[in-house]
């Protein structure tokens, strides 16, 4: 149920999660929640801040815009306050703008240009108003429940699932304590699992990866500083030989691969998980 300031209706929409955001000078990675996906935006291009409209004044030199080839295809609420949090703000003067810094670059609020304030002459003055407010099916139906069963009121609390409690339990009787560091065993579901061995598939990926470092020794450099950043930091650790061999079913390789962010043009090592 999507609630706006002059109606209320039932929308399909698709939830996204584990979305993150950064600003583009930064790898400063901040979660969202949960995100609903909309059809359209009532948010056209004309309403994005360029530079030059900062540029008219001069208190402002210190806020610098990117300039993005897109529209505004995501709406951040005010409950990320992770994200909207102010770091400085520039205030406003001579009937300007004012700006705000926050984790992901600066927010201008104001007016920008003459046509932000009037249409024309003699025209009314245009705004824009608006407040959102979401229901979720689960919220409706307890609420429809409390009003049809008022001598058994449900609350809404979280309760834990049954692969909760294994996973609880699993770690509770795993975990102890070395060294000043708590180590645990990994939460799986059958103990007895038997992994098939996926050195041919993964041993493809590493001759193909080693073709790439050949031919470009920039990329090369950067992988190696990378993985040596790892075991000198212990994040990663030589496999014993002894354990190379091992036929239990408990040998597992897993392949990785380069990507360069398309703006900061830094190196990430993806380590492909979920490669079977």
């Amino acid at each position: 149920m999507l609630s706006t300031i002059n109606s209320k209706g039932k929308v399909e929409s698709y939830i996204l999660t584990d979305l993150e955001v950064s600003s583009l000078e930064d790898n400063n990675f901040i979660g969202l929640s949960k995100v609903f996906t909309q059809k359209d935006i009532p948010v056209s291009r004309e309403n994005i801040p360029l530079q030059r409209d900062i540029d008219k004044w001069p208190y402002l030199s210190e806020v610098k815009l990117p300039h993005i080839n897109a529209g505004v295809e995501i709406l951040i609420g005010t409950k990320e306050y992770a994200i909207l949090e102010p770091w400085k703000v520039i205030p406003s003067q001579v009937k300007g703008p004012y700006a705000v810094k926050t984790a992901l670059g600066w927010i201008l609020n104001g007016p920008l240009r003459e046509t932000d304030t009037a249409v024309g002459v003699g025209a009314l003055p245009l705004a824009a108003v608006n407040r959102i407010a979401i229901d979720d099916v689960e919220q409706l139906l307890i609420q429809q429940y409390n009003l049809d069963f008022p001598e058994r009121h449900c609350d809404e609390r979280s309760e834990m699932s049954q692969e909760d409690h294994q996973f609880m339990e699993s770690v509770s009787s795993s975990v102890r304590l070395t060294d000043g560091h708590y180590y645990l065993s990994l939460p799986m579901k059958k103990l007895c699992v038997q992994m098939p061995n996926n050195r041919s598939a993964v041993l493809q990926c590493a001759l193909n990866l080693k073709n790439k470092l050949k031919r470009n020794p920039a990329f090369h450099e950067e992988y190696s500083t990378f993985m040596n950043d790892m075991l000198s930091k212990g994040y990663a650790i030589e496999v014993p030989t002894t354990q190379l061999n091992r036929q239990d079913g408990k040998l597992w390789y897993i392949p990785h691969h380069g990507v360069y962010h398309p703006q900061k043009k830094k190196l990430r090592v993806v380590f492909d998980c979920a490669a079977s």
